[in-house]
């Protein structure tokens, strides 16, 4: 079996383990994700590259950050679907996203 299949015949528990793994090793995405956390933002999700390469990376030797092109970061707030509100969160994460090598995006 090539070497970043290794994980294909594990059991979703199994991999899903695997996955909270491999984004914990990566300390950068760890804290936006903490802090994302303490924002309590409504039906917050971090996706795309960040995550699918962060795995990638790492399944095949590459380096941390190799092909990573921002953190995707999106949530749903009806509450208030204004520029100004979603401007509101924005700045609320810079602070973290300063920390990155890469630019992170937010959208409601």
């Amino acid at each position: 079996m090539e070497e970043h299949l290794r994980y294909a015949d594990i059991d979703d528990n199994q991999q899903r383990s695997r996955l909270a793994s491999l984004i914990l090793q990566v300390p950068e995405l760890v804290k936006v994700l903490r802090h994302l956390e303490a924002m309590r933002l409504p039906d917050y999700l971090v996706g795309g590259g960040a995550i699918y390469q962060t795995v990638w990376n790492a399944l095949t030797g590459r380096p941390r950050w190799y092909g990573v092109k921002d953190v995707d970061v999106i949530y749903f707030d009806d509450s208030d679907l204004s520029y100004e509100a979603e401007d509101r969160v924005i700045r609320a994460v810079l602070p973290v996203a300063r920390d990155l090598p890469i630019p992170i995006q937010i959208r409601n």
